[in-house]
């Protein structure tokens, strides 16, 4: 079987489109969010919460601005489940959709003077469909884009979700500028609605966008080898609650985000005395640069960790939050952006582009969607109610603002801690994230197969009798595993009860795997190719991480060579041939071989042909490439005999592959008459006798050569 580099057929990952994709979902959400937040301060207290004291109808505004925060973990978690359930980008799509439209539906309400009570309570259910969406889409578009991100690069791609949060908010900004300045009559009868109706713009091209964005080859492959989860939600706070912890504690600094956006907009125009249009420019500006700092902060994480950046992020805000509330108090505006540019722009930055990789890395991925979107917005509720913590902390005078910054330094303390105690992941390759949910799944998997393994009695359903599994509760690793004698052995090993890991350089490997599965085994497609070792290395890595361990190993890749003479030799093609017969066994032997001695068991069997006991005409770099096996496979039974591992070999003559059965009937009919047996060997049988060589039954064999030939090289 000729070999090709995995990549060839491995799913397609597009790092670009999917950060184009989350970075105008995100710039949509964000975007109504600010909105919504700067008509809060502005001019909701004044048309849906009337009040004689200025102060309650702030607070009852900022109150609605928090209880989309309630709605959020609502949100993530059904959101999440089918996040994880369907996938990513169906559910990402329902999101946008609810955004947009919530937000049309607020620039469309009718005021308190209007329809009375039943403003506020539309403007509520306007906000908790805003919050329901975001809680899910953050944490979509994070996973989303972390799945398509190519190893070495998650970090700066991810932060592109949060780069449409300073998009956002540069819109938001930009558009409530002019509308802030219009005459106070024309501001609050129509004019705060225009910025509610251009959403619909954004809604339109991020919906374009994610139509045509194919899905996470991470929730495909998950999907093809049935590991999508009934109920991630469960399973995520079953195996990984200590995580959802840690990221509602990471989540707590985004109190430093709505403290500066939302309350110091109050602060500065109410009690400081700026002007409205100066503010929401300080915030534009302060915030706009973020869009180029974060994917800097973003691939700099790439390099020195996520704990670092978040570390320095949250100790950071915790200081300068009170020098940009002292800025305010001065009235000096330069002071106040100088102020706004190190919290905001340099330092929450840090944290701003780094917790979309951070926080997804931290899950695996069957429960990703569901426990990133879990603790994410359940931290944020603190932070949606931030503004109006802050507006119940702050007291009269010059430095009433002071109780609201010691607030936000505990926060920033609660985040740091929890970035602290959560595991570095930036260079985990994210097969292996989530190692708390893979290793407790694994051994789950073992328990349960070496628990329920079926024993030697009656099939009380078909009335027969039926046969001990041999292989239940071992993993095997089969190379070549997707036609003729490899498909086989894989699925032989199966019905043994052996989890399986098909690998092969071609999709006919993975529909071996996907058969296996439909027929009640478990199986997982891996692409290999068995001559590069760091290929080799990553698939053996798969079999501990997908099944939790490796205990037989059959070395069946190859492929044939073009007959000619030795006079007439290509030394190319008689290297290719060694190369992948015979050094491919090499490397995929002495990579098994690590964690099986690690594990102090484990079976080996590599293939090799009759054609290394026999000759036959111009077949001489096959002949000693398979030979070559033998004697690597004895050498290797005696190295290995005291440790609990056994090689052996099992030299197949001619078997009825669907190679074979395309060759002409009068080729057919020779090889048949050489067979003492009278007939072809089938693929099953050969796999019969590799099942026994890698079963128990087989204690005492190692360093033997098994030819299964039907009595040729008896001859």
């Amino acid at each position: 079987m000729e070999t090709m580099h995995p990549s060839q057929t491995a799913p397609k990952k597009t790092p670009g489109k999917a950060a184009l994709a989350s970075f105008l979902g995100s710039t949509l959400e964000y975007y109504d969010f600010f909105i919504y937040g700067t008509a809060a301060a502005l001019v909701f207290p004044h048309l849906f919460f009337p009040s004689d004291n200025p102060a309650i109808g702030l607070i009852a505004a900022f109150a609605t601005f928090g209880v989309a925060y309630i709605a959020r973990p609502i949100g993530g978690l059904v959101m999440g489940h089918f996040g994880d359930r369907l996938g990513r980008k169906k559910i990402l799509l329902v999101t946008l959709s609810v955004m947009g439209l919530a937000s049309l539906g607020i620039g469309l309400l009718p005021t308190y003077e209007q329809i009375g009570i039943w403003a506020p309570v539309l403007l509520v259910a306007g906000r908790l469909a805003q919050g329901f969406s975001a809680g899910g889409e953050s944490a979509g578009a994070s996973t989303l884009t972390l799945e398509h991100s190519p190893e070495g690069r998650r970090g700066f791609f991810t932060s592109f979700v949060m780069t449409g949060y300073a998009a956002g908010m540069v819109l938001s900004t930009l558009v409530f500028i002019p509308v802030s300045a219009l005459p106070e009559d024309q501001l609050m009868s129509w004019g705060w609605r225009v910025p509610f109706w251009l959403s619909v713009v954004v809604l339109a091209l991020a919906y374009w966008v994610r139509t045509h964005l194919d899905e996470t080859p991470v929730f495909e492959e998950a999907h093809e080898q049935r590991e999508v989860k009934k109920l991630p939600l469960r399973d995520v706070l079953k195996y990984q609650s200590a995580d959802v912890l840690r990221v509602i504690g990471m989540s707590i600094m985004s109190v430093m985000q709505t403290i500066f956006t939302v309350f110091g907009l109050s602060y500065a125009t109410e009690t400081a005395g700026f002007d409205r249009a100066s503010i929401l420019t300080v915030n534009a500006v302060a915030i706009g640069l973020t869009m180029f700092v974060m994917p800097v902060a973003a691939k700099i994480s790439d390099r020195v960790g996520r704990r670092p950046m978040v570390l320095t992020a949250a100790i950071g805000c915790a200081l300068t939050i009170y020098l940009y509330f002292w800025t305010l108090s001065t009235g000096n505006i330069a002071l106040v952006f100088a102020a706004a540019f190190l919290n905001m722009t340099l330092l929450y930055s840090a944290f701003n582009g780094i917790w979309p990789s951070a926080f997804a890395e931290q899950f695996a991925a069957p429960v990703r969607y569901s426990g990133m979107a879990l603790g994410n917005q359940l931290g944020l509720v603190i932070a949606g109610f931030g503004p109006m913590i802050g507006g119940l902390l702050m007291t009269e005078g010059t430095h009433g603002w002071v109780p609201v910054a010691v607030f936000g330094t505990v926060c920033m303390l609660i985040s740091a801690v929890a970035a602290y105690s959560a595991r570095e992941t930036a260079h985990t390759p994210i097969d292996e994230l989530g190692e708390p949910y893979l290793k407790a799944v694994a051994a789950e998997q073992a328990a349960r197969h070496a628990r329920t393994a079926p024993v030697e009695g009656l099939d009380r359903k078909k009335g027969r009798h039926v046969e001990q599994q041999t292989l239940a509760g071992k993993t095997a690793v089969v190379t070549g595993g997707g036609s003729g004698i490899g498909e086989a052995i894989a699925r032989t090993l199966a019905e043994e009860g052996a989890a399986v890991v098909v690998a092969d350089v071609d999709t006919a490997g993975e529909v071996v795997a996907k058969a296996i599965n439909d027929d009640g085994g478990r199986a997982a497609f891996v692409a290999a190719d068995v001559i590069s070792e760091p290929s080799v290395a990553g698939l053996m890595d798969q079999a501990v991480t997908r099944f939790g361990g490796l205990d037989i190993l059959v070395a069946n890749a190859g492929i044939a060579e073009v007959k000619a003479p030795v006079h007439e030799l290509d030394l190319a093609a008689w290297q290719r041939v060694l190369d992948v017969n015979l050094t491919g066994v090499a490397i995929c032997n002495k990579y098994a071989a690590a964690v099986m001695v690690a594990a102090g068991r484990g079976s080996v069997i590599n293939m090799a042909s009759i054609l290394a006991h026999v000759g036959q005409a111009n077949s001489q770099a096959y002949s000693a490439a398979k030979a070559g096996v033998v004697n690597l496979t004895r050498s290797a039974a005696l190295t290995y005999a005291r440790q609990g591992i056994r090689f052996n070999c099992v030299s197949p003559g001619y078997v009825d592959t669907p190679l074979v059965a395309g060759l002409p009937d009068e080729v057919r009919a020779r090889m048949v008459e050489r067979q003492p047996i009278g007939r072809l060997a089938r693929p099953e049988e050969i796999a019969q006798v590799v099942a026994f060589l890698a079963s128990d039954r087989s204690s005492i064999i190692t360093g033997a050569c098994i030819n299964a030939d039907g009595g040729y090289t008896a001859i």
